[in-house]
């Protein structure tokens, strides 16, 4: 299989304390999820899937052969707090 970086769509999340800045709508995006396991591949023959369908069906190429689990164990995201956050 011919590995190429994968392109991923950003994910945004609403959040009551979120603000404007990390996508154009009229909700507040508290959050962008960049890398996760539902982020969805939008180019090359892994396009149209998420991270989690590839990490299931090819473990030991997206997780590494002493990998225990099939789960993508990844989240990267970015905030943008407009207010103060609901913890």
């Amino acid at each position: 299989m011919n590995w190429e970086p994968l392109h991923l769509q950003v994910k945004p999340v609403e959040r009551v304390w979120g603000g404007q800045r990390l996508a154009e709508t009229s909700e507040p995006v508290g959050e962008l999820w960049a890398i996760g396991e539902d982020n969805m591949i939008m180019a090359g023959p892994f396009q149209g899937r998420t991270v989690a369908q590839l990490a299931a069906d090819f473990p030991a190429d997206v997780l590494g052969r002493a990998a225990r689990d099939d789960r993508f164990p990844l989240l990267i995201k970015l905030l943008d707090c407009a207010d103060w956050l609901s913890l």
